[in-house]
């Protein structure tokens, strides 16, 4: 062997070790970290490398969902903070997906309560039969107003977190935020007090229903959530 071809053969050591060896790395809160636009995760299902996700359920399955509940649907408000980048990545799948659907659609952004407010009424007032919001953390500071909206105006909220469902909206759909931090720190304790491997991306997606908006929509929450279990699994929502 040449002098070039030994050295050639270590950095191919050193580059195979120096993967093996990279720090583990614990995300959560994210829709779909194998679109990120780097090679840190592969998919999904196998996330190739050193990397572990816990994701909150995304955008499309949310759609999916709403659109397996509300099946006579024709026109879908759309309520969420613009100048937000996660959220409008999430709108921008979930507009995928309702074209999809072949329904029509109609948007409406704001930054503020008071914005997400007149966002809501503006919604009510396009006449919409039903209301998606992504994982948006100013529409959930806004929930109790823009429920109080959308529920007298006989307009279900479906929104990206089954926290939105505590807060008013009509069932929220994702990983319950405190569960999904206890099974991140889980996860790093593992790796780091027991030594294990990164475990493959882990999807803890379920629905949660609020029952008294359910029932002020004239719907019978049993029935709803008997309906749901057979698709995602369903979270109780006390008080609510």
């Amino acid at each position: 062997e040449t002098a070039a071809e030994d050295e050639t053969a270590a950095e191919d050591k050193t580059a195979a070790e120096d993967k093996e060896n990279v720090l583990p790395a614990v995300f959560a809160a994210i829709p779909d970290p194998s679109e990120t636009g780097t090679d840190l995760v592969n998919t999904l299902t196998a996330s190739g490398g050193n990397c572990v996700c816990v994701v909150r359920g995304g955008a499309a399955e949310l759609v999916d969902l709403l659109m397996t509940v509300e099946a006579e649907v024709h026109k879908v408000g759309i309520l969420y903070n613009g100048r937000d980048k996660e959220s409008a990545a999430a709108v921008y799948a979930a507009v995928a997906r309702f074209q999809d659907h072949g329904v029509e659609l109609v948007e409406r952004t704001g930054s503020t309560a008071d914005e997400i407010q007149l966002a809501a009424q503006a919604l009510a007032a396009d006449g919409v039969d039903v209301v998606f919001s992504p994982g948006d953390a100013a529409v959930l500071a806004a929930e109790g107003t823009v429920s109080g909206i959308l529920t007298e105006a006989g307009i279900p909220h479906y929104a990206g977190s089954s926290v939105f469902a505590r807060a008013g909206a009509f069932l929220g759909y994702g990983a319950d935020s405190g569960a999904l931090g206890r099974e991140a720190a889980d996860m790093a304790a593992a790796i780091l007090l027991d030594g294990d491997s990164p475990p493959s991306v882990v999807i803890q997606p379920s629905a949660a229903v609020n029952a008294k908006v359910c029932t002020a929509l004239g719907r019978d929450p049993a029935q709803l959530q008997e309906s749901l279990s057979a698709m995602v699994p369903v979270l109780e929502v006390p008080g609510a």
